[in-house]
């Protein structure tokens, strides 16, 4: 094990010992979301349910797995949302010149969020643009690119293309198992050297530079990465609506970096994962479905999504300022040990 990751395994050892690990909080509350959204909508549990709850919570949940990648690299991608509605436009807008091929039209979407990210990448890993100045350009570019191909909503997509990605496979929902698979990949890259790389350069860029990291090449292959989530979501969120979008609300940005903080992913790189993202996005799904099962307008999902971030975040926060008081408190440990004389014994 080299240098670098024995000291990114250190860190991570300390976070957990300092404070309360990352994802705690938001199973915590996720738990208890289920428990009341069980008990105050009828069926909750049945098939239906699930697969209606998957296919929201879906969109939500893949775009926060791509940010989180920026977010533990130390930046932000705040294009992600633009993207989304980009690529729904191009699909919908370019289907039927592409002979109705939702093969081609799939991977075509895919390879333009690719680029994209690509792009994103290059800016901020080799330019030196800041990140978030770099992607709200991206942001500009890409929701005057979605007006330009569909000028207001509309467009259609076939029944076969949504039941793939938003009905069911046997008693699966389909979006349940993209999301899935969306996490496995994520699993995956974080045990490969590119996943040390991610966590090392969030934690330090100067010092993962000076330790040999490719930073530039791994920054690039991170929003390229995101990217490519960014697409899976747009083709979800495509099979869901079976329609295009040009102006895709700026309230799913909001929720896509609440889903990331909830999941335990800190704003400052080098610590977080994917997998707290993706149950950060069902818990913000779980409280519009409560919210709604009770009767309460929309409007009240900000309030109560402000309160439920607020919930998760705070024992993380004040068990690390718990564990910094204790810690100025304790006496030295060369109190404890005994007096030598000035040659030693």
């Amino acid at each position: 094990m080299s240098a670098l990751a024995r000291n990114l395994a250190s860190a991570r050892s300390q976070v957990a010992l300092n404070g309360v690990p990352p994802i705690v909080p938001v199973i915590v509350v996720l738990t208890i979301l289920l428990i009341v959204y069980g008990s105050v909508r009828e069926n909750a549990f049945t098939e239906f349910s699930l697969q209606e709850l998957s296919n929201v919570t879906a969109t939500l949940a893949i775009l926060a797995v791509g940010q989180t990648l920026v977010v533990i690299s130390g930046g932000f991608d705040f294009s992600a949302v633009a993207l989304l509605a980009f690529l729904n436009a191009l699909f919908v807008t370019q289907i039927d010149k592409l002979s109705s091929s939702y093969l081609v039209i799939s991977l075509l979407v895919l390879a333009v969020a690719v680029g994209v990210g690509v792009i994103n990448g290059l800016l901020v890993g080799y330019l030196r643009v800041q990140s978030i100045i770099a992607t709200i350009a991206m942001f500009f570019v890409l929701s005057g690119g979605a007006l330009a191909l569909l000028e207001r909503p509309g467009g259609s997509v076939s029944s076969d293309f949504s039941t793939a990605l938003s009905g069911s496979w046997g008693t699966i929902p389909a979006s349940a198992a993209v999301m899935a698979g969306v996490a496995l990949v994520w699993l995956v890259l974080k045990h490969l050297r590119f996943g040390t790389n991610l966590y090392a350069i969030g934690s330090s860029g100067q010092a993962s530079f000076a330790r040999g990291v490719p930073v530039k090449r791994t920054l690039v292959a991170t929003y390229a990465l995101a990217g490519l989530f960014y697409g899976v979501a747009a083709l979800n969120y495509t099979a869901a609506t079976a329609s295009g979008d040009p102006r895709i609300s700026f309230v799913l940005l909001g929720q896509m970096f609440a889903a990331v903080v909830i999941g335990g992913t800190a704003f400052g790189g080098g610590r977080g994962g994917a997998v707290g993202s993706i149950l950060g996005a069902l818990s913000l799904a779980l409280v519009e479905a409560i919210l709604f099962s009770l009767g309460f307008e929309s409007f009240y999902s900000g309030i109560v999504f402000g309160l439920v971030l607020l919930i998760v975040v705070l024992p993380s926060a004040v068990g690390g300022q718990v564990m910094a008081w204790l810690k100025a408190r304790r006496p030295p440990l060369d109190q404890h040990l005994p007096a030598t004389n000035a040659v030693g014994e």
